[in-house]
């Protein structure tokens, strides 16, 4: 063994010894009768097992959640140890340690371990920045502010929406985070909650800020529909189209307005919606003129002919076990629907096609793929094409 190599085997088995001999001393500490009510005890405890996690073999989970323990019953017992000189270093190596900690677990999808780490930093460094922190380690703020952003997605992700608003609220303040991010998230939160006045208000800051974001856009977009302010998103959306007349996406926004108000969520049809679908289908083969090959713009007409028909069909049933009178409006009926789908046919084929063309998708993309898969089973199965209605229900079975 080398001169050097013994070295550095006698300094990681000393600091080892010392490490050994500290965490025995503290613990002891932390058990006697007169010292175990001390908050010195813990401050000490929390600084050594925060060395700790610098020390190999010694940087545990199990030292970190005592480290955290410490430091926070020290805090209890007496909050001017925050004013020791070594405060700051302990408490933002404690915190470093468990954003680091945070984000592994958060990665790992064990977002209820994750959301407590996060949440460590603010207790330890403050909710606020301080000078007495970012004089020490000036990366300390931007610590904060993604433990407290990335505590509210871990709750988002668990689905506490109402415990996430306000941690996504902290960080919508924060100069030290990418602000379309957080907006997004707390949009959607608030959106999830049914809070529409504060939606819109971040909606609206959101759309200010990054007004060429599509996801932005599209929560706006959805706020109108579901509160059937439709006149007033057409107008805007008409007013973008006329600025930016060769931008696809305006007339694909209106064929989705209209196609909302002509057949609205709460099955209150409206007596235009004839008319209203017929605009849909304007502005949806207008946005195909200017990308044709997009294959969520097929998509959507494609459902849109699809839909249609499906309303024909539903009627016809009903009208079936009518009178003659009802029976002959019920085969109408049937003739529209089959109309319908042959114009939806060929562009759900090519929709599917522009879909797998691209190999892997995932999300919204995903879904789409999956709502055409089931149209086009729907619509096999009314033509009696038996061959590839088999092909679909297999290629819907692959996708599960």
């Amino acid at each position: 063994m080398s001169s050097f190599s013994s070295a550095k085997e006698n300094d990681e088995t000393g600091r080892l010894l010392h490490m050994t001999k500290a965490i025995g001393a503290i613990d002891e500490a932390a058990r006697h009768e007169q010292t175990k009510d001390d908050p010195k005890t813990y401050y000490l405890k929390a600084r050594i097992y925060t060395a700790a996690m610098n020390v190999p073999n010694f940087n545990s989970e199990d030292r970190l959640i005592e480290a955290n323990k410490a430091l926070e019953k020290a805090l209890s017992l007496n909050s001017k140890i925050a004013n020791d000189s070594d405060y700051p270093i302990t408490a933002i190596n404690l915190s470093y340690v468990n954003f680091q900690n945070g984000i592994a677990e958060f990665n790992n999808q064990n977002y209820l371990v994750a959301k407590d780490y996060f949440a460590n930093v603010s207790k330890f460094v403050g909710e606020q920045p301080s000078a007495k922190f970012s004089e020490v380690y000036s990366g300390i703020d931007t610590t904060r502010a993604e433990a407290q952003y990335f505590q509210g997605k871990a709750e988002m992700n668990e689905t506490n929406y109402t415990e996430a608003i306000p941690l996504l609220e902290k960080a919508a303040k924060s100069p030290y985070l990418n602000q379309k991010d957080v907006l997004t998230d707390l949009i959607y939160a608030l959106e999830q909650t049914g809070n529409k006045a504060k939606q819109l208000e971040y909606i609206s800051q959101a759309r200010k800020r990054f007004p060429n974001d599509a996801n932005i856009e599209a929560f706006e977009i959805n706020y109108f529909i579901e509160n059937k302010q439709y006149d007033d998103l057409i107008v805007r959306l008409e007013q973008s189209m006329q600025k930016d007349p060769k931008n696809p996406k305006h007339p694909f926004n209106l064929g989705i307005v209209y196609s909302s108000k002509a057949s609205p969520a709460d099955g209150n049809t409206p007596p235009d919606a004839t008319a209203l679908e017929k605009k849909a289908e304007e502005y949806y083969l207008k946005a195909l003129e200017l990308a044709g090959d997009n294959p969520e713009y097929n998509q959507s007409l494609g459902i849109h002919y699809f839909n249609m028909g499906v309303d024909a069909h539903n009627k016809a049933r009903v009208l079936n076990n009518g009178n003659d009178k009802e029976k002959a409006m019920a085969t109408q009926l049937q003739t529209m629907r089959n109309n319908y789908y042959k114009k939806a046919l060929p562009i759900l084929e090519k929709t599917r096609g522009l879909y797998e063309a691209k190999g892997k998708f995932a999300g919204e993309e995903k879904q789409n793929y999956a709502n055409t898969l089931e149209a086009l089973k729907r619509i096999y199965a009314t033509t009696n094409d038996v061959k590839k209605y088999q092909e679909v229900q297999k290629a819907i079975e692959e996708l599960k």
